[in-house]
């Protein structure tokens, strides 16, 4: 995302003296311009002069931005914003400020941003920008019911695009599901999921961020409630129980599925992940239930062989699995940084294999 620039005359910082002839006489005009101001800057080379000049420092801001540089982005426009908040450049600046402290990693100092701006320049309801941008970062800061809380403020928002109305779903989605308010959660990631497939000819939608989080979204839930089921005697409530779980297991898988589909190479690294994780954990889950009482050591040896047996093949799914998302995400241009989790399970996956054999 690229932040706005605005090009204007730079002010002059100094005195003009005009000197006129006509006839015999001569005449003089003092033109008084805005005073230039500058800063001393300690930097790694030693001490930089900066001159105060809103449109060079919202340039600087602009090419700092571009170059992922978010420290200096922030720096820079958080100059303009505080010493000329009344230049042409200190409503953008401020919006870029924001931007800079989100895309830096710094989600809580851009809320605090994103909340003055509104403040002191506040959108017409069409715009929901601003506001879209505060929500991320209340997103990202973890700040679960004030995000909500926005977002229902945005969505009454007059003239909303697909893909902004998208965003709000998926967001909704994902602060419900923090707050454990799993059905209004799967409500909302299924209107984000009508919203996109009533859509799909509409260029915002291909591989799209917040369709491919909400349905992300929605495998999380069913996933937590995979995992919360534990296999336990006695005989009729353990088979209900592995009915159960294998329920939860079908939706997660189905729903991280259909993350993948939609294409966004970040959320479809992510539910490769998931989706090798539920087969791991299902073996972990056959492996550690409970025992039938009684048995003697040899039963107890026979029956833990028989329960890797019926197991094994999940760990061969999960590597298989992490092994081909890892092929086609790299195929697609995923950062290796991604990868950290699904390499550490991978590894320790094979070693458990090596050791069933």
């Amino acid at each position: 995302m690229n932040v706005a620039r605005h090009v204007l005359p730079v002010t002059i910082a100094l005195t003009v003296i005009g000197l006129s002839s006509f006839g015999c006489g001569t005449s003089m005009t003092s033109i008084e311009m805005e005073p230039l101001e500058f800063q001393a800057v300690q930097t790694a080379d030693g001490l930089r002069v900066e001159t105060m000049d809103p449109e060079r420092l919202f340039e600087s801001g602009s090419n700092a931005f571009d170059a992922g540089d978010f420290v200096e982005a922030s720096r820079l426009f958080g100059l303009v914003a505080d010493r000329f908040p009344d230049s042409a450049q200190g409503e953008p600046a401020l919006f870029n400020l924001g931007l800079s402290r989100l895309r830096g990693g710094r989600p809580g100092e851009a809320v605090t941003a994103f909340r003055r701006y509104i403040d002191s320049f506040p959108p017409e309801p069409q715009d929901v920008l601003p506001r879209l941008r505060l929500i991320e970062a209340l997103l990202d800061s973890g700040e679960w019911a004030d995000a909500e809380a926005e977002i229902k403020v945005a969505i009454d928002a007059p003239g909303l695009t697909p893909a902004s109305r998208l965003e709000l779903e998926a967001g909704l989605t994902r602060s419900l599901r923090k707050q454990n308010r799993l059905q209004e959660a799967l409500d909302a990631s299924a209107r984000a999921r009508e919203i996109h497939d009533s859509h799909l000819t509409d260029p915002s939608m291909r591989a799209n961020y917040s369709a491919a989080m909400a349905a992300f979204e929605s495998g999380e839930i069913w996933h937590d409630l995979f995992v919360s089921i534990k296999l336990v005697l006695p005989k009729d409530r353990m088979e209900k129980d592995l009915t159960d779980k294998a329920a939860m297991f079908m939706k997660a898988q189905a729903e991280y599925m259909r993350t993948v589909r939609i294409g966004n190479i970040y959320w479809s690294s992510k539910a490769g992940v998931r989706i090798g994780q539920l087969y791991e954990e299902f073996y972990a889950d056959i492996m550690n239930a409970e025992i039938p009482p009684g048995l003697s050591n040899d039963d107890l040896a026979l029956y833990r062989a028989e329960l890797r047996r019926q197991a094994r093949p999940m760990l061969v799914k999960a590597v298989d699995l992490y092994e081909r998302n890892m092929e086609v995400c790299r195929k697609f241009g995923a950062r290796e940084e991604w990868f950290t989790e699904m390499k550490t399970r991978l590894a320790r996956l094979k070693s458990l294999l090596a050791e069933l054999e």
